[in-house]
């Protein structure tokens, strides 16, 4: 009976001059039809940066996991995969072979890289194989970049300076990192009652640190919280550390909750709309003065492996009746707010998401007629206005009790918004589309968006005072 061929997975590693290595005239990263050495050098640092590499040689020296693979043919040893390297490698040594990057060479320290190491292929159809393998299958997981920034960290705790770190990594943007670390140690420090949004924050792999990035970093979310950084990226708060807070609190929600992520504050316009949106109580007051470092913040334990929270748990509904009070004068529409409170979103989201419509049209019909303004939206004594032409009224600033300029901006988003959770279109869908599903996280995004709203209509001012 015939034995299979016996495939030899080892392929011995070898020390060879640099000298003595030959680019390979067939790679598909060289579409020239010169068959010289010096023109496939010119090419890979005119065409594909090797020169990058050199000051990587420079700086770094050679990895010792990534050895060039080659292959024995015509008695000369041509290297398959690794040609910017041994491009790199020979210019380094002879600075000539590439005229108009000759100077910049000249000017590094040359690490003077002679010999190195090689694996030697069976044969190019061998090597082929695994090459093709290597740069069309993924199999290497990239770190985030949070987990990146607590790299950095871990060599700050270990004795690193900045400075240092500058030094050891200088194609690295070392202060975006230390900023990176800095503000989700103030995200970890804050407190949050939903504990799903500390399951968030406290998961490195899972919080989503750019969308957060994005916000810290713009100068409109700077300006309005009262603080920046310095060169190394550190931060230097001014104003004080409780408004601070009020701010930086309701942006890390947001971002944990998927309410903000990189579609709705991708442009410096969409972060300064964020901004201005934002509910006064989450609006830092600049005129008090502070001074604060993320020293002065401390961060909660937090273990979901071990249920050790330092916050209570939100229930399963949306809210708890002490944060947002229900004073309008109807019974009927207090069982809505309870139902609303109490269910569970998670096992229900279309139920939810329903209900959560139903009571933001039901509960603006009644602050409008509790405040006197009905008469002016609704069309007919038989019918009720749509929902569409009550927010449309708050829109328009034809409402004495709801000027706020967050607020209505918030509902221009409602009714413009098509393809948020929280916008108008959504809403009726949930109501209206038998084809339609929401998800917990739509339900809990649309909730976040109109709670504001909620806080005015279901407690209305009149005459100065609050309705009791």
């Amino acid at each position: 009976m015939p034995t299979k061929k016996q495939i030899n997975y080892y392929w011995p590693q070898e020390d060879h001059s640099v000298i003595d290595l030959f680019l390979d005239q067939k790679n598909i990263r060289l579409p020239i039809s010169a068959n010289t050495q010096n023109a496939l050098i010119q090419d890979l640092f005119s065409n594909e940066d090797a020169f990058d590499l050199v000051k990587s040689f420079v700086q770094n020296r050679l990895f010792p996991d990534e050895f060039p693979i080659a292959v024995k043919e015509k008695g000369k040893l041509v290297i398959i995969e690794g040609n910017r390297r041994l491009a790199a490698l020979k210019a380094m040594n002879q600075p000539d072979l590439v005229p108009a990057f000759k100077d910049k060479i000249k000017s590094l320290t040359n690490p003077n890289i002679t010999t190195i190491k090689v694996v030697i292929a069976p044969n190019r159809e061998s090597a082929l194989k695994h090459i093709a393998n290597k740069h069309t299958i993924n199999y290497r997981r990239p770190w985030k970049p949070l987990r990146q920034a607590y790299f950095y960290k871990s060599q700050i705790d270990n004795g690193r300076t900045i400075q240092m770190l500058k030094e050891d990594y200088p194609e690295h943007d070392i202060p975006k990192f230390i900023k990176m670390i800095e503000m989700h140690h103030l995200a970890k420090s804050l407190p949050f009652s939903d504990v799903r949004v500390l399951d968030k924050i406290h998961d490195e792999r899972k919080f989503p640190i750019t969308n957060l990035e994005r916000l810290y970093d713009s100068p409109h979310v700077q300006e309005a919280f009262g603080y920046e950084f310095d060169a190394n990226g550190k931060l230097k708060g001014h104003i004080d550390q409780k408004e601070f807070n009020k701010g930086y609190t309701r942006l890390v929600e947001d971002v944990a909750t998927g309410a903000v992520d990189s579609r709705k504050t991708n442009t410096a316009t969409q972060i300064q709309k964020y901004v201005e949106a934002l509910p006064d109580d989450c609006k830092p007051n600049l005129k008090k003065k502070g001074k604060f470092s993320a020293k002065d913040f401390k961060e909660n334990k937090h273990s979901k492996e071990s249920g050790n929270y330092r916050s209570t748990p939100l229930p399963d509904g949306l809210f708890l009746s002490s944060h947002l009070p229900y004073k309008l004068k109807s019974t009927a529409l207090r069982f809505l707010y309870d139902e609303l409170k109490d269910i569970n979103v998670k096992k229900f989201p279309n139920a939810a998401h329903d209900l959560l419509r139903s009571f933001l049209e039901c509960a603006l019909i009644v602050f409008f007629k509790q405040v006197g303004e009905y008469s002016a939206i609704a069309k007919t004594d038989q019918h009720n206005p749509k929902l569409g032409e009550m927010l449309t009224h708050i829109i328009n600033r034809k409402s004495k009790f709801i000027i706020d300029s967050n607020i209505i901006e918030v509902v221009k988003q409602i009714k413009s918004d098509y393809d948020s959770p929280y916008s108008l279109e959504r809403m009726n869908m949930s109501n209206h589309n038998e084809n339609w599903n929401s998800s917990e996280k739509d339900v809990r995004v649309a909730w976040g968006k109109i709670e504001g709203l909620f806080k005015i209509i279901l407690n209305p001012i009149t005459n100065g005072v609050h309705s009791k």
